[in-house]
């Protein structure tokens, strides 16, 4: 921890475990306030977050694309073409986000159809879903801006801005969901006004900091050819990557609602209670892809293989630590989003789980970004594949519905999902050749 790598690694690192956790600082607190309202309205907030989560699988793909682009240039010093490349993302962006805020707005109530909910979860999440998606573009221009400062060098900047709009959320978010200081009790409905509303000013101010510190143009242009290519080559993979995850967890959650509409409302929970320690181990994971990125440009690939295993280590003893600290006190976790004894039960049942395969997510996503960060792109998004489709799904049918293990079969497959996925990671990046073009 003392020598230059590791404090070069969390110097860049640190501010995005920050930022990361402050960015879904929204989705915990709707989650922490609507449960308890009800347990329907749980499920809603929680379903219509899966939906979200699917639809930013897109800008993710420009996001992970530009950090690579960006750190590659900014190795390299060249911060023209640095910015050429980050003004044609930040375009493509901008058009993918307005479109997916139309598929989203008009398409929620068919997801929910396809999800199985009915009744009052159903109504609840239109409810959220129909105020939500209006401000969807600016919230996923957020997620972009932020990394395209981190892969300049830059994690302070996206904290300072992200954490002051959590200050705004909470505010409006308790004034919208109860009632409070004159404002009427919008509950659901109320929690979608306010997270659209902080997620949106905090786009704004890092849209105006991007141009003053020159990481893009003042004017908006439409895409460059050469640029949209690179940008098509290295984010159509992290595209695929995503949507064979989101598909998975699709159908995942169908298994879940299938036993249980309650358990998935305590599963949902679950994934928002891990989400300091599955934001660390993310922010590590995008830190990995920056700082192996700028070396490659640097034609540095030794350093890049440093960086990859410094910032393994690191990942790993803070998800052990967060994960000892949840997996003890379960219930105390738990009672902090709900007060209801059915969800209580899930939930407690679900922590466990997902604390085991904590460390083996933290390690395969640091080796995963590294990957990205050399160019990697498409083995990445193979091994996702593997890992989702031919370990998790079918595992978890047949423990959960062919043997009837019910819950506990299918969070079980959780770990083997990871450990299939890290296996292929590690060997790829520790033993195969590192060429700088291939991030290029």
């Amino acid at each position: 921890m003392n020598d230059n790598h590791s404090k070069d690694i969390l110097r860049l690192a640190l501010p995005i475990v920050a930022t990361n956790i402050l960015s879904r600082g929204p989705a915990i607190v709707d989650t922490a306030f609507i449960g308890h309202i009800g347990p329907a309205q749980l499920a809603s907030v929680g379903l219509a977050q899966l939906f979200v989560f699917a639809m930013q699988a897109f800008t993710h793909a420009t996001a992970v694309a530009g950090t690579v682009m960006v750190a590659f240039r900014t190795g390299e010093k060249d911060f023209v073409k640095r910015r050429e490349e980050a003004d044609t993302d930040f375009s493509i962006a901008i058009m993918i986000g307005i479109l997916l805020s139309f598929i989203g707005y008009n398409f929620s109530g068919a997801m929910g159809d396809a999800m199985g909910v009915e009744g009052a979860v159903h109504k609840h999440l239109l409810e959220y879903t129909d105020i939500f998606f209006f401000f969807f573009t600016l919230k996923l221009l957020n997620f972009f801006l932020a990394s395209i400062f981190q892969g300049s060098g830059d994690s302070r900047t996206p904290l300072a801005v992200i954490g002051s709009i959590n200050i705004m959320n909470i505010f409006l978010d308790y004034s919208l969901i109860f009632g409070k200081f004159g404002l009427p009790r919008m509950e659901v409905e109320g929690a979608a006004l306010a997270t659209g509303i902080a997620e949106s000013t905090g786009a704004i101010v890092l849209y105006i900091i991007a141009i003053k510190r020159g990481l893009l143009s003042p004017r908006l242009a439409l895409p460059k050819m050469e640029p949209a290519k690179k940008l098509a080559r290295l984010g159509l993979p992290v595209l695929g990557e995503r949507l064979v995850g989101i598909t998975m967890q699709f159908v995942f959650a169908r298994m879940v609602i299938a036993i249980s509409v309650i358990a998935y409302g305590a599963h949902q929970m679950g994934i928002n209670i891990e989400m300091v320690s599955l934001l660390s181990g993310f922010a590590f994971m995008q830190a990995t892809t920056a700082l192996v990125g700028q070396n490659l440009g640097a034609r540095d690939p030794d350093r890049a293989r440093i960086m990859a295993k410094k910032a393994s280590y690191i990942t790993v003893g803070i998800m052990m630590v967060f994960a000892i600290i949840l997996i003890s006190f379960p219930e105390f976790w738990v009672r902090i989003f709900t007060d209801d004894p059915e969800v209580i039960k899930y939930g407690k049942r679900f922590l466990i789980y997902g604390c085991i395969a904590q460390p083996l997510l933290g390690i395969s996503m640091v080796y995963a970004g590294a990957l990205r960060g050399a160019g990697e792109t498409k083995y990445v998004m193979w091994v996702s594949m593997l890992g989702s489709w031919a370990t998790r799904i079918p595992i978890a049918y047949l423990l959960g519905f062919v043997f009837n293990f019910g819950l506990d079969g299918l969070w079980a497959t959780m770990p083997m999902d990871w450990i299939v996925r890290l296996s292929f990671y590690y060997r790829r990046f520790t033993r195969g050749p590192l060429d700088p073009e291939k991030a290029n």
